[in-house]
Formats: structure tokens, sequence, C-alpha cells
């Protein structure tokens, strides 16, 4: 499990990095980028929370 997100820890920071710099803030405005981020934290905390109680 570690290891796995080890290796995708990375590429998730460059994608998010590209993602961030060169389309959203272009696109979309930062304070709707920042509500659905926190959303989106908070929706993948809540699964792996139900899945490491399984």
């Amino acid at each position: 499990m570690v290891g796995r997100l080890s290796g995708i820890g990375p590429a998730g920071g460059i994608a998010g990095t590209m993602l961030t710099g060169f389309v959203l803030i272009s696109v979309v405005p930062v304070s709707v980028i920042l509500i659905a981020l926190g959303v989106v934290l908070l929706v993948a905390s809540v699964l792996v929370d139900a899945s490491m109680r399984d």
C-alpha cells in the first residue's frame, strides 16, 4: 500500500501542477478552484476512511 502511494504521489503532484498552472487558473476563478479542491479532499478522505474500516 505504501509503495503504491509513493509511486502515485509524484505523478499526481506533477499533473496537478500542470493542470492548475496552465488550464484551471486561466479558465476558472481561484476561489472556485479552492472550494472544489476542499470538496474533493473531503470526499476522498471519507472514502478512504470507509475503505480502511472494512
